[in-house]
């Protein structure tokens, strides 16, 4: 789809399928890809609802959370996204840490797990 990028470039430029997992001393307790909820296939938007998917399934609340983290640091990797419009204003509405702060405060403001 990408030729002129190299495999990793392309793992970051792909982008899709946003999803939300669960995690305990136990191993996975839920896991669910956002586009299940939005039947929007290979959603890149924030995954609010496979989060509260999750809690459910894992029977668990906000509350009960200790950490959220994001399974990749795009920072890095910013001047690559601002090189194209999409990319870049995905970054800015998703992939930012700021932003997705804001996506969690305001989507699920019951999660306690920020300094």
């Amino acid at each position: 789809m990408f030729p002129h990028l190299s495999p990793r470039e392309y793992r970051i430029a792909q982008r899709f399928d946003s999803a939300a997992a669960l995690a305990g001393d136990k191993g996975v307790l839920a896991a669910a890809a956002e586009e299940r909820f939005t039947g929007e296939k290979a959603t890149g938007a924030f995954p609010f609802h496979a989060m509260q998917y999750s809690l459910q399934a894992g029977s668990l609340r906000p509350q009960d959370v200790d950490f959220v983290a994001h399974g990749f640091a795009y920072e890095p990797w910013k001047s690559f996204l601002d090189e194209q419009e999409s990319t870049r204003q995905q970054y800015c509405e998703v992939f930012a840490p700021e932003v997705q702060r804001k996506h969690i405060e305001e989507h699920l403001p019951e999660f306690n797990c920020f300094p």
